[in-house]
């Protein structure tokens, strides 16, 4: 881990150079200290074993998509449509680099090519059907990535934009949940297949994007019921996802969002003490039921300290 934090400062050196060489184009400077960042970094990943590893990842991780706002945004060029090059180009090399021999099958890159797919999807659903909710970017690119901001000195002046923070939309959202809810299916059945190196990404991805899709489908509409019975279904299948040895994390954080989901439901249903006394122990009776099936049918372990007969 302390690895990895000297690969966050590596990049920070570097985005410190590009500041203090650029001219009013940021572009030649940029692409060019970050490249040489990556291709050191990938030197080093060919070592075979040793925390250095990890602080290459990072600044593989980092550097990559800064590469193509460099290409892009460097100059200062106002807009969003060139986004969706930087989240395609940088997906397809995440994928590059989760397939080639030296960094074959670390988690973090395939992680990375399925959020900036989705991220792609959601760019092109809003320019084309929403667009009247306003950029879909929200930081003000040019000023806020592409070399304007030193990493030791930055200027916060760009944050107070009024078009900072843009509203999503509802067919946004809803491309979000439905590539949340593919990730986590194929999560489960890459699980199932005991691909769980693969399945990891899927199912984190997966429950990033429907419990984002949720918290925004919900207020939407005006509908705490449709946005808790969105994140119950998302929770639902992270935990059915995050089933078996050693994913008893992916099974707790679903059982949370399930439960807390089950709490708003409750809270719209009624205000009435009484009333929300009698749901909690339906909610008890059925989510304790359920575990004793789902329990039996999965061949779940006796939880701990349980006898065994």
């Amino acid at each position: 881990m302390l690895a990895a934090g000297g690969g966050v400062f590596a990049v920070v050196a570097t985005e410190a150079l590009v500041e203090k060489i650029r001219s009013d184009n940021a572009t030649l400077a940029g692409i060019l200290l970050n490249v040489a960042l990556l291709a050191v970094a990938f030197l080093v990943v060919l070592v075979p074993v040793g925390p250095p590893r990890a602080a290459a990842v990072v600044a593989l991780v980092v550097t990559t998509p800064l590469i193509w706002v460099y290409a892009f945004y460097g100059n200062g060029q106002p807009g969003d449509g060139w986004l969706r090059l930087i989240y395609l180009l940088s997906a397809l090399m995440f994928l590059g680099f989760y397939s080639i021999r030296w960094t074959k099958g670390r988690a973090i890159f395939l992680a990375l090519a399925l959020l900036f797919v989705a991220s792609y999807a959601q760019f092109e659903a809003h320019r084309q059907f929403e667009s009247r909710l306003g950029p879909i970017s929200a930081l003000p690119v040019p000023d806020a990535i592409a070399g304007a901001i030193n990493p030791f000195e930055p200027d916060l002046s760009v944050f107070s934009s009024p078009d900072l923070i843009t509203r999503t939309g509802d067919v946004q959202a809803a491309v979000g949940l439905v590539f949340g809810v593919v990730f986590l299916g194929a999560g489960v059945v890459l699980q199932r297949k005991r691909y769980t190196g693969a399945a990891v990404p899927f199912l984190v991805v997966g429950a990033i994007e429907g419990f984002a899709a949720a918290a925004v489908l919900g207020p939407n509409e005006g509908s705490v019921t449709l946005g808790a019975l969105l994140a119950i279904v998302v929770g639902a299948l992270l935990a059915f996802g995050g089933h078996g040895e050693g994913r008893r994390g992916s099974v707790w954080i679903g059982v949370i969002a399930i439960v807390v989901s089950l709490l708003a439901l409750i809270a719209s249903f009624t205000h009435d003490t009484l009333g929300r006394a009698g749901y909690a122990v339906i909610a008890a009776a059925v989510l304790i039921g359920g575990s004793v099936l789902l329990g039996r049918a999965l061949g779940e372990p006796p939880d701990g300290g349980e006898l065994e007969h």
